[in-house]
């Protein structure tokens, strides 16, 4: 519910015109306040505009928001479900040899010097392990 409310919140700061209804140019101003390029927004509206009346309803963006949040969720909890399964000592972060006993049952060979070269890279506290939110970088990238 509290996600819903804050779907509407961020819906309503888009609509500047309160309409009920996300414009092209409305979706351009939102876009380039993220730092993303502006012709985006012809994606967006082919994205989330259900009826093709070129723009987007509230209910049309709260039912792709809800469904991208839904697809997330699911996303984190096969990452959180894998880092749980790699970290076998449970201490809350993955050693480079649990990394490479995955890896090796996983993917069946794996080069001792690139799981050395994958903690190096994504290991940023540099205490010669991968905490979760270091994983979620190593794992984005590798997995």
């Amino acid at each position: 519910m509290a996600v819903m409310c804050l779907l509407e919140q961020e819906f309503n700061s888009i609509d500047k015109n309160s309409d009920g209804y996300l414009t092209k140019s409305e979706i351009i101003k939102c876009l380039e306040r993220f730092g993303f390029e502006k012709n985006k927004a012809e994606e967006v509206i082919k994205l989330y505009d259900e009826n093709k009346d070129n723009k987007i309803s509230k209910e049309e963006f709260m039912r792709a928001t809800n469904k991208k949040l839904r697809q997330c969720d699911v996303s984190c909890a096969a990452l959180r479900k894998v880092f749980r399964e790699m970290d076998r000592n449970k201490n809350g972060t993955i050693s480079k040899d649990e990394l490479k006993v995955f890896m090796k049952r996983d993917c069946n060979f794996i080069f001792p010097s690139q799981v050395e070269h994958w903690v190096n890279e994504y290991d940023k506290n540099r205490d010669g392990s991968l905490n979760y939110e270091e994983f979620i970088g190593f794992a984005c990238n590798y997995l």
